[in-house]
């Protein structure tokens, strides 16, 4: 990797948009920001998802997620509500 394509974790951006799929042991999440082509998508266990949130509104300014309730309901709305994610 060169120095061109290092990621920056203390860069910041206007808006990060999560796409979450949410599936009983496990969600797959992609990720746009600032309306840039979305990243490639990530796998994560569910105690991951709260932190891997958390992570990216610390670096915008505004975080947005989508996610269909299924059989989580809007239990996701609300920790994410509570961490400033829209």
């Amino acid at each position: 990797m060169n120095a061109h394509t290092k990621s920056n974790p203390t860069e910041h951006h206007a808006t990060i948009k999560l796409g979450i799929v949410a599936h009983a042991k496990w969600f797959s999440v992609d990720r746009q920001r600032n309306g840039a082509t979305p990243l490639p998508t990530q796998m994560m266990i569910i105690d991951g998802l709260p932190r891997f949130v958390a992570k990216q509104r610390r670096l915008a300014r505004e975080g947005y997620t989508c996610y269909q309730a299924g059989v989580f309901g809007y239990h996701l709305r609300g920790r994410f509500a509570a961490m400033g994610v829209i």
